[in-house]
This record gives C-alpha cells, sequence and structure tokens, in this order.
C-alpha cells in the first residue's frame, strides 16, 4: 500500500499564457474544484498552467490564501472574497464539509493506492471522527464514489475499492496514432461493440461546416466495453473521404456533461466529460471531422515517447 499524496488543504494558481495570475484558491479536491470552475467560470480559457501549495493545516492554507490575494494582486479574484478565520470559525468551517469535498479526498488515496483494489475503507464511524462529518455525510460520500465506480457498499461487508479497468487515452507518436481504445491490464478488443444510433440527418455544427462545408455525410454511434458506454461519436464526411488520409489533428477539452450525455453514457453529472475533436486531412484539404464524448472517470491519458 503506497503513500498518498495529501490534497486535503491545497492552494492553488491558475495562470495565462503570458504568466499573469489569473486567479487563486484553495481545495481539498482539486480536480472537483477545478471541474466547477470550467463550468462556471468565463475565463477559464485562458488557463495555460496551473501550480499547487501544499499547507499542513486550514489556518495555513486560509493565510496563504488570503496573503497570495492581497500581494499578488490575481485577476478574476475578487476584493476581500478571502477572510483567516479564527480558532473558533475555523471548527465551524470544518462543520461546512460536504460529501463532495469527502469523496474527493478517498478519491485522490486510491487513485495513489493508499487503498488498493479489494480493500476495504475504513468504517463509517471511523470515517466520520476522521472528517469530524455525521456518519450519514460519510454515505453520501460513498454513493458519490459508487456512482464513480471506484467503490462498493454491501450491507454487512462494508465499502470496497473495486479493481478498475480504465480505458487508455493513449497518444503514439511514432506512429500517429492517437486515442486508441487500450484497457489497462487486459486489452480485449472483443469487448467493444459499436452501436450506430442515428445516421438521419441532423443539424451540422458550425465547427464541421467551417471545415467541410454544409454537404456532408454523418453517422452518430455508441461505443461500449464489457457492456458500459465510454464513447458517444458523430462523424461528418464529405465526398473526399476515401481519399488518403495524410493528417489528423486532435482537439482534447474538458466540460461537465449535458443532461443527454449523462442518460446516454450513464456517468455522474458532476464528473467531466473529454470532447475530443478529430479533423483529418487529404491530399486537398479536410476530408473528415469527429466529434467525440468521453466520460473521464473511464478514461487515463498515456503517452509513449521512445527513448
Amino acid at each position: 500500500m503506497g503513500a498518498a499524496s495529501d490534497y486535503s488543504h491545497v492552494l492553488y494558481r491558475f495562470w495565462d499564457a503570458a504568466d499573469s495570475l489569473l486567479y487563486v484558491g484553495l481545495t481539498c479536491d482539486p480536480g472537483s474544484r477545478w471541474s466547477a470552475h470550467i463550468g462556471d467560470k468565463p475565463w477559464w480559457t485562458e488557463v495555460a498552467k496551473i501550480t499547487l501549495e501544499h499547507h499542513p493545516d486550514l489556518a495555513a492554507v486560509q493565510a496563504a490564501e488570503h496573503e497570495a490575494i492581497r500581494s499578488e494582486n490575481p485577476r478574476f479574484n475578487r476584493s476581500g472574497t478571502s477572510k483567516v478565520l479564527g480558532p473558533r470559525r475555523q471548527g465551524r468551517a470544518k462543520l461546512r464539509t460536504d460529501a463532495h469535498d469527502i469523496a474527493g479526498v478517498i478519491r485522490a488515496e486510491i487513485s495513489a493506492d493508499r487503498f488498493v483494489s479489494g480493500e476495504a475503507l475504513p468504517s463509517s464511524p471511523s470515517l466520520a471522527k476522521r472528517f469530524d462529518a455525521s456518519v450519514n455525510m460519510i454515505w453520501r460520500a460513498m454513493k458519490i464514489l459508487e456512482a464513480e465506480e471506484l467503490v462498493q457498499t454491501r450491507r454487512g461487508s462494508g465499502t470496497t475499492v473495486l479493481d478498475r479497468q480504465l480505458l487508455h487515452i493513449d497518444t503514439v507518436p511514432p506512429s500517429g496514432t492517437v486515442f486508441l481504445l487500450v484497457v489497462t491490464g487486459r486489452p480485449d478488443i472483443a469487448l467493444i461493440t459499436t452501436e450506430v444510433v442515428t445516421s438521419s440527418a441532423e443539424p451540422v455544427p458550425p465547427i464541421v461546416t467551417d471545415a467541410l462545408g454544409p454537404d456532408v455525410v454523418q453517422v452518430h454511434e455508441l461505443t461500449y466495453y464489457d457492456g458500459r458506454p465510454v464513447e458517444q461519436a458523430s462523424t461528418y464526411r464529405t465526398a473526399l473521404a476515401a481519399s488518403p488520409v495524410l493528417k489528423v489533428v486532435d482537439r482534447v477539452n474538458p466540460r461537465p456533461p449535458t443532461p443527454d450525455e449523462v442518460a446516454l453514457l450513464r456517468c455522474p453529472s458532476w464528473v467531466p466529460v473529454w470532447r475530443h475533436i478529430r479533423t483529418s486531412f487529404g491530399s486537398e484539404g479536410p476530408v473528415e471531422v469527429s466529434l467525440r464524448v468521453k466520460p473521464s472517470h473511464r478514461y487515463e491519458i498515456h503517452r509513449t515517447v521512445a527513448a
């Protein structure tokens, strides 16, 4: 069982491409916090770099945030939004810990192999004491992790960590192949199935018409791995699509899922999806655009570079 990184008291900074400070914040779960920023901060597209600063306790990280906002003048922090709490107020602050905060800490510990596949998590009373929360709050946190396919709770047996088989978003520069569907540990292509959802004419997104024009053939598919939906794809082709593909350009960005994507991909509404736009080029320009949406909790990114 490996040691986990401590994500309980983190001060983070967002920087733009020119190394100007955009925003300073604190969190116990960076991934969930940043997912929230993606959905509600219009300046998120300016973020080019993120730095983390770990602190030993709540008081220390609050003091560091207050000082950073005061002295570094981040562009999007409102003046006076950070306040250092006294000892009595700090006790109250702990009571504001919610189920997503608790789930975020345990999620980070599972990712760092502090809790490994098949291992039982501490009991609900133990976790309630650790997080200064009610047993009901711990139960809600476990339900969040269950929805993310990280743990399983059985009456009388407690909560155990599941053996997750993550799909790789794999980049292989020598062959130019990007986003191969590979499963950690035991790849099994036979478990991959694809269902054509519709091939009827639907409104063509502007990003497609800008590249290919309005006259395209479109196919909409849903890909499953071992019965779980793992990708929604819409592919648009021109009459030139039969010509050899000489180059592909991939763009990937995370965002919150739409209600339709939550239903179609069977993913939690709070877990970001990867939006993957691939444009394929022939000798005369773009010949195909595919818009793919992947639930992020079922994937991890791999990059292989030859020595």
